[in-house]
């Protein structure tokens, strides 16, 4: 009875590392292709590739629907399914979520792919447990946290992720089945389909004479997070409000793909601003930048679309980057010279104050430069800015969007009185 217990354990996660791998890297292939078809179509016939997307929007928000509570990124339905709360279909989860996700890439709008992959490997992973009757939480988690793991083709991250998503049940059983599936599931996915999804790198090493320059990224890149959670959440609320608000979708689609078009910096997950330098611009039209996608993107995940919050979120501390470089250039010219290490540490600044996973962000960081030269100044903006959200108590983004489920006031009432 022992011996086919572990053989039908070892085949699960034997199983979930080959498809995790294979459909994740699959899914990112694809996104990749949808962007690359968008932007031909959009520059050879605009009228074209507008009516298709509305289509394809008209289509969605009718299977959305009729089955409803599937879209969005998925991560805070997969938070609620660990809580012990809330449960769901874990095969309209993964086909809804990969479709609804790609036709949002396809239209521009400002969401990315991470989150959806978490998702995806995580509805594998349920699916893995009603076909062997058995819930496995632990599977779950590790299979979601594969997920982030080869969306960002960085098995480390994928670890903390594991570490600081769980860390109030980690258990041996939980960290021996993570480091298998995560490390082998990335290094397949790397084998498969090697991509980047943080596409900027900086190796000199920064001067310590500027280490100023950090409080003002740790307060800038502390603010924007909680302005991004802030108006993910209310504009959530606005959609929870008003029926109709879906129908939103239509003239998203239409703003989304004349940015696309013509102003990029607005329009999709947010690569451009990574790829590119944008200090030039000016400070206004960065803060004019940083509010549009914060208001854009929020209104794109209230919709019945997909998408991630995780690299748009990391577009923000881009543009709360280049702001800073924009001030300081003022008094000191030659900070233009260290613009991507700042805009690295700005990104991961966000990312640690909107997610409260600060080793997850350090992890990530590491795959933009040498550690020599990336690791303290990123750890120091990282944890700073960790502190200040820590002692001020404030929720992730997930905490708070879980609190949009429904079913969470009742959760909540039982949970007070027991």
């Amino acid at each position: 009875m022992m011996l086919k217990k572990m053989v039908l354990e070892a085949l699960k996660i034997i199983v979930l590392i080959v498809f995790v791998s294979l459909i994740i890297s699959f899914y990112q292939w694809l996104a990749h292709q949808i962007v690359s078809l968008s932007d031909w179509l959009i520059a050879s016939n605009w009228l074209l590739t507008g009516a298709i997307a509305l289509l394809f929007c008209t289509c969605l928000i009718y299977l959305n629907r009729k089955v409803p509570g599937y879209s969005g990124s998925g991560i805070p339905q997969v938070e609620a399914y660990h809580a012990g709360w809330y449960s769901f279909n874990p095969f309209w989860m993964m086909g809804l979520v990969f479709i609804n996700s790609l036709m949002s890439f396809f239209s521009g709008f400002l969401l990315g792919g991470e989150g959806p992959s978490v998702t995806i490997a995580s509805s594998m992973a349920l699916s893995v447990n009603r076909l062997f009757h058995k819930e496995d939480k632990e599977l779950v988690a590790c299979c979601g946290s594969a997920g982030f793991a080869c969306a960002f083709l960085s098995p480390l991250a994928g670890l903390f992720h594991l570490l600081e998503e769980n860390r109030s049940v980690l258990k041996l059983s939980l960290l021996l089945k993570g480091v298998l599936i995560i490390v082998v599931s990335s290094f397949l996915a790397q084998w498969i389909y090697p991509h980047r999804l943080l596409a900027i790198t900086f190796d000199t090493l920064f001067p310590y004479d500027l280490f100023y320059v950090f409080l003002l990224v740790v307060l800038v890149g502390v603010t924007v997070g909680k302005l991004y959670i802030f108006f993910i959440a209310k504009i959530k609320d606005l959609s929870l409000r008003f029926r109709y608000f879906y129908w939103i979708a239509f003239a998203l689609v239409v703003l989304c793909l004349v940015f696309k078009r013509y102003l990029p910096q607005m329009s999709g997950s947010g690569t451009y601003l990574l790829e590119n330098r944008l200090v030039s611009m000016g400070l206004l039209w960065l803060v004019v930048l940083l509010i549009g996608r914060m208001l854009g993107t929020a209104f794109c995940n209230a919709t019945l679309f997909s998408g991630g919050l995780v690299l748009p979120m990391l577009a923000l501390g881009a543009l709360s980057g280049e702001i800073v470089v924009a001030f300081v250039a003022f008094f000191r010219s030659d900070i233009v010279l260290y613009e991507d290490l700042i805009k690295i540490c700005a990104m991961f600044t966000v990312f640690a104050v909107v997610c409260k996973t600060p080793l997850t962000a350090i992890a990530l960081s590491l795959q933009t430069g040498a550690y020599d030269v990336v690791l303290l100044p990123v750890s120091i903006c990282v944890l700073t800015s960790f502190v200040i959200v820590s002692l001020f108590k404030w929720p992730n983004i997930y905490q708070e969007l879980e609190k949009r489920l429904p079913g969470y006031a009742l959760h909540h009432q039982e949970r007070q009185r027991n």
